[in-house]
């Protein structure tokens, strides 16, 4: 049977890693998060993350995950009671911090559950993927084939 999974690329900044690879979080009030009604079930994320993100994961890929379910809309008191179940005892003052300046103007929310991460060791770094992989400001994105193939063969 044909492999009918999808492949997206998580774009985040988060002051620690606790959340990668157990949920993807964003707004849904704008169009350019509409990229989280199309996740499916059995579909596979790859996360980067940026500049802003914890070392040593800075500008690296870190791993993958499986979709677990699709996207649910949550209100920002329910996500913000998600997102602290996931971080557990490391909800701190820079989540408080995160949370306010990502997602303090917002009142809708998709969460996209995850499973089976798989954690990159060492992370791939973005040096090694110019040309293939250019950062963008988008949170959720599909991942060209290329690099879906360079990342399963660790490069």
């Amino acid at each position: 049977m044909e492999n009918l999974a999808k492949y997206w690329i998580e774009t985040s900044g988060p002051p620690t890693i606790d959340y990668i690879g157990k949920i993807l979080v964003s707004p849904a009030d704008k169009g350019y998060w509409k990229n989280m009604e199309k996740v499916s079930k059995g579909d596979i994320v790859y996360h980067y993350i940026t500049s802003k993100g914890p070392e040593p994961a800075r500008r690296s890929f870190i791993g993958k995950s499986t979709v677990k379910e699709p996207a649910v809309q949550y209100d920002l008191d329910g996500m913000l009671d998600y997102v602290q179940s996931i971080i557990g005892e490391n909800w701190d003052s820079r989540w408080e911090e995160f949370a306010k300046n990502r997602w303090g103007d917002y009142e809708t929310f998709y969460i996209v559950e995850l499973e089976n991460f798989q954690r990159f060791s060492p992370p791939i770094p973005l040096k090694i993927l110019k040309g293939v992989f250019r950062p963008t400001p988008m949170y959720l994105r599909s991942a060209p084939m290329k690099l879906v193939t360079m990342l399963e063969k660790g490069i």
